[in-house]
């Protein structure tokens, strides 16, 4: 719980529109309070509730967290409506997803088959990542879509990011 209450102090620190009282209203707030308690009880192996919860949170932000998702600190979504996280996905600390954003799997085979985020990366909105990739620190996926076919890296400094016009710009270099 404590976690929770850090990324919320995160929120209202960094976001401008989140800087009121209330910000815990905010729909990425709840998805991840929600996940929280979802994911407690599907390690506990506690069988409908888990994914009950998950159901609920969907229902209540637009936001589909699986409940076997595993998620560190400090992770904010913002403008959250259609993010949508798999089961095996593993996120590190101080993550930003925006809106739209889906860490998908691309077969349906046991075992890890949603994509690794390491610490301090900022997912852009609308970012398709599909598959068991590792995205390590400092790297950002540039374009809409990312999958086992379309691969577009850019090596960036930890904690840097670009505005989306040039993200743009970069991937319709890359398909010509």
């Amino acid at each position: 719980m404590l976690d929770l209450l850090s990324a919320y102090r995160k929120i209202r620190s960094r976001f401008r529109a989140a800087s009121s009282r209330f910000s815990f209203l905010y729909p990425g707030v709840k998805a991840m309070i929600l996940h929280r308690i979802a994911h407690g009880l599907h390690r506990a192996r506690v069988p409908f509730f888990p994914r009950a919860i998950c159901e609920l949170s969907r229902f209540l932000t637009g936001i589909e967290i699986h409940p076997g998702a595993t998620i560190g600190r400090g992770f904010v979504i913002d403008h959250g409506m259609g993010v949508v996280i798999g089961e095996t996905t593993v996120i590190g600390d101080e993550v930003i997803v925006y809106q739209g954003v889906t860490l998908g799997g691309t077969t349906l085979s046991q075992g890890k088959r949603h994509p690794t985020v390491e610490d301090h990366v900022v997912i852009g909105g609308g970012a398709k990542i599909l598959g068991s990739h590792h995205h390590r620190q400092g790297f950002r996926g540039i374009g809409r879509e990312l999958g086992r076919r379309q691969k577009r890296f850019r090596r960036t400094r930890p904690s840097s990011g670009f505005p989306a016009g040039s993200s743009r710009a970069e991937s319709s270099k890359e398909r010509s």
